[in-house]
């Protein structure tokens, strides 16, 4: 899908945007693994089946980023029968039921209710409370109560934690195409986009027990989230340089941001960490191209990973096309230098 120009647009479903054929970060730490990643994600992605975890990660971005009302819209939490004691729903406490009243005890559970609900209308039958229920999950995705909760919980733990402002005064899930100045068309899917700050927000676990901060700088270092950072600043410098305009919305909120934004440049890039489970830290790290005085080493290591990147997705593609993008390999000799300390330990 390449239908969409080059703009910044504020409604673009999440699907067309999967579908657009151009560089993304993603694409960047895929070329940067091998040509042959890069190819195999982006001519040939495989559909995933969604996970539990990829379920309450949508669920948590859409409550964080976009507030309440947008997280019901979307999300409704499965039917929680520990909130309604003293409502039949078992066969045999329906059977009970029904002897206590001398009335006929057999038949199917439906029935059983429905003779109950005529000998008396103001019985508590789980029956009605589950068909209330499906109506009012009709055209949600439903999620489980423990799910539903612990999104409610990492909203709550960012608010107590500080760390509200970073989602408000802004606009959730903007997309940003533009064109670099080697020609190379690129794509970014912002999480919120403030006048003054590119916020992403991540989920991660703490599996190995060490200190939150020790956590989140092993996270950025391995997922290579600096990357994204900087392609993301990228995007939004674009906005200004290329003189990007708002394709698909005219709120005057959003536009006034985007205006802002061409009169100073690329806001700060923040991430919003929160640790998954139970224990729910939150962190905000800011990615910024200049320290206190001087400028930030990985700024520059991320900025020469992409354009290595970029320089490798344009020549594979002028030399394979759509067709896999295989490299000629050759026998190499294998040195003390290539393996890890730990592997002479016998």
């Amino acid at each position: 899908m390449n239908e969409y120009e080059d703009g910044i647009y504020l409604n673009m479903p999440e699907t067309d945007y999967h579908k657009i054929m151009r560089l993304s970060a993603s694409g960047i730490k895929n070329l940067l693994i091998s040509p042959l990643d890069f190819y195999e994600n982006f001519f040939n992605p495989e559909e995933k089946d969604v996970t539990d975890a990829m379920l309450l990660g949508k669920a948590t971005h859409k409550l964080v980023l976009e507030g309440e009302d947008e997280f019901t819209k979307l999300y409704a939490s499965e039917l929680d029968k520990s909130q309604f004691p003293g409502y039949l729903d078992k066969g045999d406490e329906l059977k009970a039921a029904l002897k206590a009243r001398s009335l006929k005890a057999s038949g199917t559970k439906a029935d059983m209710a429905e003779r109950l609900r005529m000998d008396d209308p103001s019985i508590k039958l789980m029956d009605d409370i589950e068909r209330q229920h499906l109506d009012y999950v009709s055209g949600r995705q439903v999620l489980s109560v423990k799910a539903f909760e612990d999104a409610r919980a990492t909203k709550a733990a960012i608010d107590a934690q500080g760390l509200s402002d970073a989602f408000k005064d802004g606009f959730a899930e903007v997309t940003i195409l533009w064109t670099d100045t080697n020609g190379i068309k690129c794509k970014a899917r912002l999480d919120y986009l403030q006048a003054k700050a590119i916020v992403d927000l991540k989920t991660i676990a703490n599996s190995l027990g060490k200190d939150f901060d020790t956590c989140i700088c092993h996270a950025i270092a391995n997922y290579r989230y600096l990357i994204q950072a900087v392609f993301y600043n990228d995007a939004v410098e674009a906005i200004r340089k290329n003189n990007l305009n708002i394709i698909d919305d005219e709120n005057a909120d959003f536009t006034k941001i985007i205006t802002d934004i061409k009169l100073t440049g690329a806001p700060a890039f923040v991430f919003v960490f929160t640790q998954t489970g139970r224990v729910k830290n939150c962190r905000a790290r800011a990615v910024r191209q200049k320290g206190d005085n001087s400028d930030n080493s990985y700024w520059g290591a991320m900025n020469d990973g992409i354009k290595l990147g970029k320089r490798i997705y344009s020549e594979m593609l002028e030399k394979h096309g759509d067709k896999p993008w295989f490299e000629n390999q050759y026998i190499v000799d294998l040195c003390d230098e290539d393996l890890p300390s730990w592997c002479f330990n016998i």
